[in-house]
């Protein structure tokens, strides 16, 4: 099952080092074709890949990549006993 979303972006700001200052610099973009895109493909029911990326266009600005591990909450402490957490729905 794959998960893919787009959605515009109004703003996109990265650092951009370090002054001589002590202080951070800062880059702030705004553009009508800023986009962020998270696709995802899952390799079981319960774990997948995501990936993150800020576009600008046809061009990546940064790209996230991470695994994704979902667990049911009730299942998620099995070795508290009975001091375990309740899930709250």
């Amino acid at each position: 099952m794959a998960t893919d979303f787009c959605f515009p972006l109004l703003k996109y700001s990265h650092a951009v080092g370090m002054s001589p200052d002590n202080t951070i610099p800062w880059i702030h973009l705004q553009a009508s074709d800023l986009f962020v895109i998270v696709t995802g493909k899952n390799t079981h029911i319960v774990d997948g890949l995501l990936t993150l990326r800020v576009v600008q266009g046809n061009r990546v600005l940064v790209r996230l990549t991470s695994t994704l591990e979902l667990r049911p909450c009730h299942k998620a402490d099995t070795h508290a006993g009975e001091h375990r957490r309740r899930p709250v729905y």
